[in-house]
């Protein structure tokens, strides 16, 4: 699905419901403990949407995913996923989805852990090029490496490949290098500026 794709699905919260029970069961809503098919529907003043008459499990179609037990609407999130595949920051979804920096931080973090099979996410390999940046507003004071108020953030690049950002703490040379080991196939030549 692409970006243009995601317009049809955040401003209407059933229609985002429906697709994720599309994709999660394109087969018929089937019981997430058990696998039964044979499902009872709830009626709309219960908080469940189906029953499974087989072991009596109550869920719906959020149960078992990184949606399950969230106060944020199902509209966000899509809106959240599609603006993750194209790069955004936690600071930046908060102001685009309305929500506190803290949420936004959780559903990225939901969001990466979800993908982590992807082969999207996989260990960059072969020639891999590292290097830091700062991003944050213009401040009095120092810039550069080491400016108050900025948030470090570490590029990974696989040559004629995929590229990788990474929010860290600092640029400690112990960070990078731990960044690098779970970011970078073993073996892979890498290019750095001198840290």
């Amino acid at each position: 699905m692409g970006i243009y794709d995601y317009r049809e699905y955040i401003a209407n919260e059933e229609a985002c419901r429906e697709l994720l029970r599309e994709i999660r069961w394109p087969d018929g809503v089937e019981c997430p403990k058990c696998r039964e098919k044979k499902i009872w529907r709830l009626g709309e003043a219960n908080n469940f949407k189906y029953k499974c008459s087989q072991c009596k499990y109550k869920f719906t179609e959020t149960s078992g995913t990184i949606f399950e037990k969230t106060r944020t609407p199902i509209s966000k999130w899509v809106l959240a996923i599609g603006l993750f595949k194209v790069g955004i920051s936690a600071n930046q979804l908060k102001d685009e989805i309305k929500v506190t920096y803290k949420v936004a931080w959780q559903m990225i973090n939901k969001i990466r852990t979800a993908i982590k099979g992807d082969p999207v996410t996989n260990k960059l390999f072969g020639c891999v090029e590292v290097d830091e940046t700062y991003y944050g507003g213009r401040r009095k004071g120092k810039r550069g490496r080491g400016a108050s108020g900025k948030q470090p953030v570490v590029g990974i690049i696989q040559r004629n490949g995929a590229v990788r950002t990474i929010a860290v703490p600092n640029v400690k040379s112990s960070t990078l290098q731990r960044i690098i080991r779970q970011n970078v196939k073993k073996g892979s030549i890498i290019y750095t500026d001198s840290w």
